[in-house]
């Protein structure tokens, strides 16, 4: 499910959620993968 986020200017923002979707794997490995934390297998 895409969400369709916006800024101020109406330009696209990308979200973690989007990030997640289009790798095919969930929010919270994501979020591991961004903070660096966990063990992503």
């Amino acid at each position: 499910m895409t969400r369709w986020n916006t800024d101020e200017r109406g330009n696209m923002k990308i979200t973690i959620y989007d990030v997640a979707e289009a790798a095919g794997v969930s929010i919270s490995t994501m979020s591991c993968v961004i903070n660096n934390t966990g063990r992503i297998s």
